[in-house]
């Protein structure tokens, strides 16, 4: 059987048309922040660039000259446009930083400890809704012992919206439920509460919600729009 080719437009129609239309959003994204990044100045050094093309050829597990120039051929890419490439990314990120400075990240906190507060919870998953109500009823009236599932930790930004408010304001042992899931009807059982910690995961998290805000700002004002 011969090779499939593909050609540009049918990229083109898969971004206009098709699932990857997300994708071209962050495309556009990425773009109209290194733009900005370069119109306030930011630069990147030609070592950061090198460190991130390192990186990027680490990822696709590229640790040999002769292979890092069989993957480019693949890609129909040059040395040039991949270096291209992570100077974007980089720019980008690092106007994230100036949409998200520290000082702003702190205040954030601060301002909305509760709704980082953690909850740690496991979850069983049943096949049918009824069968997630009977499982509920079951534990509680101590019928019958809670067959343990997945543990998982999360905020209470994070939560369902349906069942945050109870779910912190509950003691350990409650149940909440039943909720969709991938693979199932899904009951949570809550083990512990716990305060957040601003740490490097969370100030990570505080720093990407502050710049996605400035983002739809900046996307509402000049939108991304898919060319011929």
């Amino acid at each position: 059987m011969a090779g499939i080719e593909l050609r540009p437009a049918d990229f083109l129609l898969e971004l206009k048309a098709g699932e990857a239309r997300s994708l071209a959003l962050d495309i556009g994204v990425r773009l109209a922040l290194a733009k900005r990044a370069q119109e306030e100045g930011v630069v990147v050094s030609r070592s950061e660039i090198a460190e991130a093309l390192a990186d990027l050829y680490g990822e696709h597990e590229l640790f040999e000259e002769p292979e890092i120039r069989r993957w480019l051929k693949d890609a129909n890419l040059t040395d040039a446009e991949a270096r291209a490439w992570v100077r974007q990314k980089l720019l980008a990120d690092r106007c994230k930083d100036k949409l998200a400075p520290k000082d702003e990240i702190d205040k954030r906190f601060q301002q909305n400890r509760a709704n980082y507060s953690v909850a740690q919870i496991e979850i069983a998953t049943c096949k049918t809704e009824g069968a997630a109500r009977e499982l509920i009823i079951s534990v509680r009236e101590r019928e019958s012992e809670w067959p343990g599932g997945e543990s998982r930790e999360l905020s209470r930004a994070q939560a369902p919206g349906e069942i945050a408010a109870a779910l912190f304001a509950a003691g350990p042992g409650t149940l909440h439920g039943p909720l969709d899931g991938d693979d199932g009807f899904e009951v949570w059982r809550l083990v512990k509460h716990g305060e957040a910690e601003l740490d490097d995961d969370l100030r990570g998290q505080i720093r990407e919600e502050m710049a996605q805000e400035s983002i739809q700002l900046m996307l509402a004002k000049d939108p991304v729009k898919l060319l011929r």
